[in-house]
């Protein structure tokens, strides 16, 4: 599979989606967009899916750069692009109830002083409560993952892993 997504900055804050209950990776924290269509280009689909799930269309961001191609396992790949949300983009924003339970915003601030955290996948018992609670909705998994635990949100795996890319660009 193919996807691709935005990690959209504001005001010196990045918006966060919260996966709706009723669908895969349910309560994790990600950034809006999702599978790439065939003969789709990448950040059309992010674009696509953003507009989807969130109702801010292309108007609503200035692009300002792609990030760095994330290879999963098999042959699937990722792409994120970092881009500006407009001022005004809070007048447009509706969420699709379907796939998105809420939105919140990190100041970048908040980052600098968090550096993340480094757990491994592969023992549940070595984790922090809310991760573990996470990596039992998975098949084992191997490696390490960046964490960070803001609040009541824990940004983790994939998600963790675009951001980083995204603090060394805003940074």
């Amino acid at each position: 599979m193919q996807a691709s997504v935005l990690v959209p900055v504001s005001a010196g804050k990045i918006l966060f989606e919260v996966r709706a209950l009723n669908i895969s990776q349910a309560g994790e924290v990600c950034f809006p967009g999702g599978k790439i269509e065939d003969g789709e280009p990448p950040l059309k689909a992010a674009f696509h899916e953003t507009y989807e799930e969130l109702n801010l269309d292309q108007s609503c961001f200035t692009f300002k750069k792609a990030l760095p191609k994330l290879t999963l396992k098999g042959q699937s790949t990722l792409e994120s692009y970092l881009v500006e949300l407009r001022p005004d983009f809070e007048k447009k924003l509706r969420l699709s109830k379907n796939e998105v339970a809420q939105v919140f915003e990190v100041e970048l601030s908040w980052f600098k002083n968090h550096k993340a955290q480094v757990y491994p996948l592969d023992d549940v018992n070595k984790v922090p409560p809310d991760l573990a609670a996470f990596l039992r909705n998975y098949p084992p998994l191997s490696g390490q993952t960046l964490y960070w635990q803001k609040g009541p949100f824990v940004i983790w795996g994939l998600t963790a892993q675009i951001l980083k890319n995204a603090l060394e660009e805003v940074n």
